[in-house]
Order: structure tokens, then sequence, then C-alpha cells
């Protein structure tokens, strides 16, 4: 699809790039190509396919997806929203994904989303015992407990205080972690 859309450029079928183009959104669910289809779109189609593709960053399947979709549409409070909604579904491993998307939503002052996602990562890096990774998570628990300095209520959330007690009672003999981490 992404050969097809490149020819139909070339040729200039606007009306087959937009359908590839969607296809390729309606595939994937990602930022990216709902943007490349947005763009193929005239401005009269445009609004009918940002309301897909919030339904789309609704129902997705990986809420990291969801909510950078959400982001490319600029509603970062619905991306925050998914994330704490789903932080179950984070998977902490896509560290790639994740770090620049809670670096982002901190910046942009949705706190809640940012701890969503830096829980997911430090979860995920004791949770495997992956020692090699401990000093990006004795970060991780930096930034979050400096957030919990700034974050109102947690709502959905466990505060940071049950957080990291939960965190001490099921990793709290990985020592070489602990010993990264500055007492409170």
């Amino acid at each position: 699809l992404r050969l097809q859309a490149e020819a139909y450029v070339a040729l200039g079928h606007q009306d087959r790039l937009c359908a590839v183009r969607q296809a390729l959104f309606e595939r994937t669910g990602t930022a990216h190509d709902f943007e490349a289809w947005h763009q193929a779109l005239s401005p009269a189609e445009r609004p009918g396919a940002a309301t897909r593709a919030r339904e789309r960053a609704r129902t997705h399947e990986d809420p990291i997806t969801g909510a950078n979709l959400y982001l490319a549409l600029s509603d970062e409070a619905a991306a925050e929203q998914l994330l704490v909604d789903r932080h179950g579904d984070l998977r902490g491993d896509d560290y790639y994904r994740l770090v620049p998307l809670a670096q982002l939503l901190e910046s942009k002052g949705r706190l809640l989303g940012a701890v969503a996602c830096y829980r997911a990562l430090l979860v995920a890096i004791l949770t495997r015992g992956y020692a090699r990774a401990y000093g990006h998570a004795a970060d991780y628990l930096h930034v979050l407990r400096s957030l919990d300095a700034r974050v109102g209520t947690y709502r959905d959330l466990a505060t940071h205080q049950v957080f990291e007690s939960a965190l001490r009672s099921a990793h709290g003999r990985k020592v070489s972690f602990w010993n990264r981490v500055q007492p409170r």
C-alpha cells in the first residue's frame, strides 16, 4: 500500500491516493498514517477523517498508539485520559515510544499521562529484573517523585505513596536497584 501511495503521488491520482492512505490508516491506526491521509484529503473531507481518527484512537488495541493519535489531533486531554484509563495495558518495554510520550505529556502539563508512562517503564524494568537498566528505572522513580508534588489528584491511579509502597513490596529484594535510589 505504501508503494501504491508513492506511485499515486507521482502520477497525480488524488482519489486513489486518498483511498490508499485511508486503508493504511485503518490498518495501522498510527498518527503518521493519519497525518498522511489527512493531508491527502480536501478541506471539506478533513473533519470526517478527524472524527474517524478519534474513534480509532479510543478503540485502538495499543494505548500508546491511541494516545499518539490523539496528540496528532491536538487533543492532549484525551491522550492523557486514555493512558490513565488503560494504564494496565501499557507495555513498559516500549521505552522507545513511552519515554518521548511521557516527556511530551509532562511538558504539556498532562502529568497523570506522564505518570502512567513512567510507572509502566519502571515496573517493566523491575519485573524483568533487567539490572543493566536499573539506572533508568531509578531515574523514572525520581521523576515520579518530583511529579508527585505537582499532581493535584491521581483520580483512577494509585497515589505515589501507594505505588512506591507496592513497588517496594514486590521488588524490595532488588538491592542493586534500591541502592541507586536516594531515600525520599
